[in-house]
């Protein structure tokens, strides 16, 4: 995890996310966990205050490097070759969090989480107004996503740590593809994707999250999830 010290960019981020399908439409894993280590190299471009969540995606992108690196690395090539060989292996906790706190389904759970953090707060601050306030983007941001799943003492110590996040200016400085208005593009305008020579939908494969209706601290609705997350960014072809 060295490399998450050095700059981030957004654009290589895209072209990262861009590479985590493949023609059968399956889900890479390798592009997806280096996908994130540019996020978090985003993260902690930002300062110590997005640490108590890069440190987390760190530690649970270890896990999947493990997994990837380990006996069983041929059943961790694509996030449906992984549901399919924990699943059948009885490797995940359907009812019970104890005995596999380590599967990769329950690790990748919770990172895709933590994306669907990211991807509020990186809309809301595209859509918002040059004097928004970025404390307040923030914290509706994780309220409508990893709130649910920290206990109240947590989230009243980050939503007294978002009061120091800097400007929204700031933060689309960080993302390194030249002036505010350039990375507000980037992040919502299909052509100025297309422009830089990027897919378009690459954003959506890296925002696009589980049907609403699976249960969220499922691993079968991960793995319901994982296969329209899959068709989103094909062009929502259909829904698992």
């Amino acid at each position: 995890m060295d490399d998450s010290e050095t700059g981030f960019n957004l654009k290589v981020v895209l072209v990262s996310f861009k590479q985590c399908l493949n023609e059968k439409e399956e889900v890479l894993l390798d592009p997806y966990i280096a996908s994130w280590k540019g996020l978090v190299r985003f993260l902690n471009s930002l300062g110590a205050i997005f640490s108590f969540i890069s440190k987390d995606v760190v530690s649970k992108l270890q896990i999947m490097e493990r997994l990837r690196g380990g006996p069983q690395h041929e059943h961790y090539y694509t996030l449906q070759a992984m549901v399919a060989h924990e699943l059948g292996s009885q490797l995940v906790d359907l009812e019970r969090r104890s005995h596999h706190p380590e599967s990769g389904c329950r690790t990748l759970l919770r990172l895709h989480r933590a994306l669907h953090w990211l991807q509020l707060f990186l809309e809301s601050l595209r859509t918002s107004p040059e004097d928004a306030r970025t404390s307040v983007l923030c914290t509706d941001s994780y309220n409508a996503s990893l709130a649910a799943y920290h206990p109240w003492i947590v989230r009243r110590a980050v939503t007294v740590a978002f009061c120091a996040l800097p400007t929204r200016k700031v933060f689309l400085e960080a993302m390194n593809v030249g002036p505010p208005e350039q990375a507000v593009q980037m992040l919502g305008d299909p052509r100025g994707m297309e422009h830089e020579g990027l897919d378009p939908m690459a954003w959506q494969v890296a925002t696009s999250q589980p049907h609403p209706a699976q249960p969220p601290a499922s691993s079968c609705g991960l793995a319901t999830g994982s296969l329209q997350w899959t068709t989103v960014a094909q062009g929502g072809r259909g829904t698992a």
